[in-house]
């Protein structure tokens, strides 16, 4: 494993997943120039590299995700991270117990979210029931020695969510459709830094291992949010707001017809907006967590600024910054 002479020693990275979490943390950990990365992806697809990584620079491996397939993937590897599905039981219990039999002795599971020990999530978004599921799983293997963990909690990944639009922000129109009363607190952190973070956790390993850390960049409102925009953007925003409770009943009537993607927009609106994401919490523990990875605190006006950016570059057919 990595280096023979020093087994605690993280060299050969396993990253599993194909979108902006992997592309994130392979830009994080190339830059310290310190691991071997391979990417696993499904057969068919190419990975999915930041601009400054070329092919060369990883190794690229394919599967179909059957036990054999993902033993040959995992083999000599030192961590394996999973961006994967976290909503797939299955899948993800088929990784951890194929890392298990090929000797991997670390695993980060796909969290990247909000708290999944938070009761309210759960209910609200089934996925996050099965990523306690996992973090149970997990947690015992531990206990029998089998193998080493870290969760990350990071709350809203702050710039995709403005991108997105998906909690109501809409960047064309200069408009935002919230709920609650704009003032509840909750953690939000940048694309990038979710990068630098696992990179900080894989340094720091045995000081934070078998740990589920709340290590998000920085806590906001919906309102600061606007102010935010407003300045950044040089326009007023048109701005209403609607009850939570009445999100929660309009995504019950859109399961109830068969669209379940649109309540989940609606159910996770109701978390960040309505006080349920942690943030009152997460903004007491982020700050010794932040100083034992080494990171410093996020801005939000800055996480914004770079959301709007990469929105306004995108919609001129972009910028040549990467």
């Amino acid at each position: 494993m990595g280096d023979a002479g020093n087994p605690s020693r993280i060299e050969n990275v396993l990253i599993i997943g194909n979108q902006y979490l992997s592309r994130t943390i392979i830009a994080a950990l190339s830059r310290t120039r310190r691991y071997k990365i391979t990417v696993l992806t499904y057969e068919h697809q190419e990975p999915y590299l930041p601009h400054d990584v070329a092919v060369s620079d990883i190794t690229h491996k394919t599967t179909n995700f059957t036990a054999d397939s993902l033993s040959n993937a995992l083999l000599g590897k030192d961590v394996v991270i999973s961006t994967l599905r976290p909503g797939d039981l299955d899948l993800q219990t088929r990784i951890i117990n194929a890392s298990i039999a090929t000797g991997v002795k670390r695993f980060i599971p796909n969290e990247y979210g909000y708290d999944t020990r938070n009761t309210t999530v759960q209910e609200r978004l089934p996925a996050y029931k099965t990523r306690a599921s996992i973090l149970t799983y997990i947690e015992k293997l531990q206990t029998e020695n089998k193998i080493e963990y870290i969760a990350l909690s990071v709350g809203t990944i702050l710039d995709q969510t403005l991108l997105s639009g998906s909690l109501g922000f809409n960047l064309k129109w200069q408009s935002a459709t919230l709920a609650g009363n704009g003032g509840d607190i909750f953690p939000v952190t940048s694309l990038r830094r979710v990068g630098d973070i696992v990179a900080s956790v894989l340094e720091c390993w045995n000081h934070v291992r078998n740990s589920y850390l709340d290590v998000n960049g920085c806590s906001t409102s919906a309102k600061e949010l606007v102010g935010c925009l407003e300045r950044v953007m040089g326009k007023e925003w048109v701005v209403s707001y609607s009850n939570v409770d009445d999100l929660v009943a309009e995504a019950g009537r859109r399961l109830e017809r068969g669209f379940p993607d649109a309540a989940w927009v609606l159910l996770e609106r109701s978390i960040v907006f309505g006080g349920d994401a942690g943030g009152s919490r997460a903004e007491e523990e982020e700050g010794w967590v932040r100083e034992r990875l080494g990171l410093r605190k996020e801005n939000v006006e800055e996480i914004v600024r770079g959301a709007v950016h990469e929105w306004e570059h995108s919609e001129r057919g972009g910028c040549g910054c990467g």
